[in-house]
């Protein structure tokens, strides 16, 4: 609840390297979700596959490390190929351009990526060779993983030539199953199963980041206008955008928030 409640928006600068915004909690020095100066954007999958390492990079530093020198979704792609990682995760990247592609590692095998210029959807299991990893085989049995991907290629399939911010976040709040139909609240099986900690949109385009307030994916969707806030010279000082000046904008709360469902699905 705390990552949920107090997550941070954090705006990040090095001498010599490409600045970039990433969406995490006080104190988190590393990245899961972030889009950089450059448009590229990046967040973490969890997965299992292979037997987790004390040594190697975090992932959380790996991606902290894409963010700041990749300029494009194959730079970004040879960084995260480079490094030896801890633990198994799937890294999700795309681009300005609209090239994407999937990045699938676990300790000790080469990182095998998949490449797609089209929208897609991705949840908590392998698609390569580590498909065949017994912990794998063991998330696509006993997990929603199956179900979400299934319920997320619908939605994507069903997606206009040009989804807008409002399009996209009600993707995200997508509470129905493999077949369209509405399922219980909290069920593990949604694509919004009421225990996201954060929800990310990203325009990397027009270098907009939209993320989600408390609670879950409810709240409303605040966004970011990184093309100012990552410019040479920006002051945060001078920002008033947050406080509802010039610049300020949000997709509204989701309805469930205030129609008196919500507290019975806890």
């Amino acid at each position: 609840e705390p990552f949920d409640k107090d997550k941070v928006v954090f705006l990040v600068r090095e001498p010599g390297r490409i600045p970039f915004a990433s969406v995490g909690w006080p104190g988190f020095v590393g990245v899961v979700s972030g889009i950089n100066r450059a448009g590229v954007a990046l967040v973490v999958h969890g997965g299992r596959a292979g037997v987790p390492r004390s040594e190697g990079i975090p992932v959380v530093f790996s991606l902290r490390e894409a963010f700041s020198q990749a300029h494009d979704t194959d730079e970004a792609v040879k960084i995260l190929s480079s490094h030896e990682v801890m633990v198994s995760h799937i890294t999700i990247v795309t681009d300005s351009m609209g090239k994407t592609a999937v990045v699938e590692r676990a300790p000790g095998h080469p990182a095998h990526v998949r490449w797609s210029t089209t929208p897609l959807a991705t949840t908590n299991h392998f698609e390569g060779p580590l498909a065949n990893d017994p912990r794998d085989r063991e998330v696509r049995a006993h997990t929603s993983t199956l179900a979400r991907r299934k319920r997320g290629d619908a939605l994507v399939q069903g997606l206009p030539a040009a989804p807008g911010v409002v399009t996209m976040v009600s993707a995200l709040r997508d509470r129905n199953g493999p077949d369209g139909k509405p399922l219980p609240l909290g069920d593990r099986r949604a694509i919004d199963a009421l225990i996201a900690t954060h929800g990310v949109v990203m325009d990397t385009t027009a270098r907009t980041l939209w993320v989600s307030e408390w609670p879950h994916l409810l709240g409303r969707f605040v966004r970011f206008d990184l093309q100012r806030l990552l410019a040479d010279g920006f002051d945060p000082s001078t920002d008033i955008s947050a406080s509802g000046g010039p610049g300020f904008a949000a997709v509204a709360a989701d309805p469930l928030l205030t129609d008196g469902k919500y507290p019975g699905a806890h």
